[in-house]
């Protein structure tokens, strides 16, 4: 979950497709890689 967690702030957001440099495709294949990571609970949703 190492890769994840590159796409994710401290604050627990979603790095927008300008600061992670992927393609528009992959920027979405990141976002419901994060949801999905979220929603199993390998990554929290908040953050303490």
């Amino acid at each position: 979950m190492e890769i994840v967690k590159r796409f994710i702030t401290d604050r627990g957001r979603i790095v927008p497709k300008r600061n992670s440099g992927v393609c528009a495709k992959h920027q979405r294949l990141v976002a419901s890689t994060v949801k999905r990571a979220r929603y199993t609970g390998y990554i929290p949703y908040t953050v303490d």
